[in-house]
């Protein structure tokens, strides 16, 4: 790995159960997700609201960028104890985000569309 991050200016990034190879530049989940949402189609009527769920710690740049404007939230695993994290909810299980999905879909399917 080290040879490749060296020889092709790449970025060796780990995280759970994951290593990442990425361009050597300052870019990263949150300034990706800032790029995204700049790039969605937008009427501009009602404010976007993302909703951003990640399990790494490499998913906190995204919970920042999200905090203010969205729902960051953090899924839990059983080897994270109380690790510090940007996100104000979380899910406790990898589990929960099928439920939690599944929930905001039904709720999502039953609001009625508001005009702002």
């Amino acid at each position: 790995m080290r040879t490749a991050e060296q020889r092709h200016a790449l970025r060796v990034t780990t995280g759970r159960e994951v290593i990442e190879l990425r361009p050597d530049v300052d870019w990263d989940k949150g300034k990706t997700l800032l790029w995204v949402l700049d790039h969605l189609p937008h009427s501009g009527s009602a404010p976007l609201v993302p909703i951003y769920l990640g399990d790494d710690i490499t998913d906190e740049d995204a919970f920042d960028v999200v905090g203010p404007h969205g729902v960051p939230i953090v899924v839990r695993h059983t080897d994270d104890g109380d690790r510090a994290t940007a996100a104000l909810f979380a899910l406790d299980s990898p589990a929960r985000v099928a439920e939690f999905t599944d929930r905001l879909a039904r709720q999502l399917r039953q609001a009625p569309l508001r005009a702002t």
